[in-house]
């Protein structure tokens, strides 16, 4: 018997303390099974009302949230809950990516996690991208609204110039990148 897996929800009941410390290491998967998240044992993990956190929500929204002018969104964007939930340190958050998924003109190391905050701002966060795995990835300390944005900055629509008009050639990438902190304000 027993109910088959709810897409994008993990209990987590058996594997964290009446503390709130993880007892094991927790790899959370998004509905669509294309990111996940990493809460390793020894993790403070409480719930909006202080008590240890029981269970991982990790599902696309739906409908799309609206994104501030400066910022484009690649692929989707997830509510990750419980409401409320705090984690000491910060956990890992690992958001998957296809190129084809990528406009023309974007580096994939200008790839950023953003988060939403209550007034409905988005936020970068420093992030981490392997363009060698295709993954972006980012510490968070609590849940809301998150996804994986290129600031609209960053693409590259055409060549440029040197002063002595010869066209520059980009840097060579490298595998990882990190990034700043940023708020982004919707309008």
């Amino acid at each position: 018997g027993g109910s088959p897996p709810i897409p994008g929800f993990v209990s987590i009941v058996d594997k964290i303390y009446d503390t709130g410390y993880m007892m094991v290491d927790v790899f959370p998967l998004s509905d669509d099974s294309l990111h996940y998240l990493a809460i390793l044992k020894n993790t403070l993990a409480l719930g909006g009302n202080g008590s240890p956190l029981r269970a991982v929500l990790f599902v696309k929204m739906d409908p799309q949230p609206p994104l501030p002018a400066e910022l484009v969104g690649i692929g989707f964007f997830y509510t990750l809950g419980g409401d409320g939930a705090t984690f000491d340190p910060a956990i890992t958050m690992y958001f998957c990516y296809k190129e084809w998924q990528l406009p023309a003109g974007v580096n994939e190391k200008d790839l950023v996690v953003a988060w939403r905050d209550t007034t409905g701002n988005w936020n970068l966060i420093p992030s981490t991208v392997d363009t060698v795995n295709k993954i972006v990835s980012a510490k968070t300390t609590h849940f809301t609204p998150f996804g994986l944005v290129v600031p609209r900055s960053a693409i590259n629509t055409g060549t440029t110039t040197t002063p002595t008009g010869g066209v520059t050639t980009p840097p060579p990438s490298s595998t990882t990148t990190t990034t700043t902190t940023t708020a982004v304000t919707t309008t």
